[in-house]
């Protein structure tokens, strides 16, 4: 496929730029008026991405990404009711509903360990910032993540803060109304 993109191209109004480092993923939304499910595919972050492209939704059935002025709440919200832009982050779905965005480096602060919702049934596509009970992962970005029953994320690996390879696996579930993270110890067989 051509580099600039087949189909559309990017605009100045389209979320999609080229990007590296982000996370893509699949939802389907029930509609109200019908519940018959609407497919999108949702990106965030990366590099070489503006402030106000950090969230790129792709409507599947249209074949175009949404207008940003409409569906993009990183650029209408306050600053502390959406996570900072980031990069070699990991992005979950869970429940079918919830992007859970965990980890990730950018320049203001090389590596993350805020843990944020995107709601993706709600008409405005609003962030949640989590706080979670216990002990938690440590900030990193390059880790990998992958979904359990739907109900529980499990991230591995990442670079640390003093730059070294972590064999850390932790888990994030709902307990009692609380997000919780669990670790697991990782040793050599």
């Amino acid at each position: 496929m051509d580099r600039q993109r087949e189909g559309g191209g990017a605009s100045s109004r389209s979320p999609w730029y080229h990007r590296a480092g982000h996370s893509l993923n699949y939802v389907a939304v029930p509609r109200e008026e019908d519940g018959a499910i609407h497919p999108y595919l949702i990106t965030f972050g990366g590099t070489g991405v503006p402030i106000e492209a950090q969230l790129g939704v792709f409507d599947v059935l249209a074949g175009r990404w949404l207008a940003l002025d409409l569906t993009n709440p990183v650029a209408t919200r306050p600053k502390e009711s959406r996570p900072s832009p980031r990069a070699f982050h990991s992005a979950s779905l869970l429940m079918r509903r919830y992007l859970v965005v965990f980890g990730g480096a950018w320049e203001d602060s090389f590596r993350k360990d805020t843990l944020w919702v995107l709601d993706t049934y709600t008409a405005d596509w609003s962030w949640d910032f989590k706080r979670v009970e216990g002990p938690e992962p440590s900030p990193r970005f390059g880790h990998s993540a992958c979904v359990i029953n739907e109900s529980q994320v499990v991230i591995f690996g990442g670079i640390l803060a003093d730059d070294t390879y972590s064999n850390e696996l932790w888990s994030l579930r709902e307990v009692g109304g609380k997000l919780v993270w669990e670790s697991y110890k990782c040793e050599p067989a």
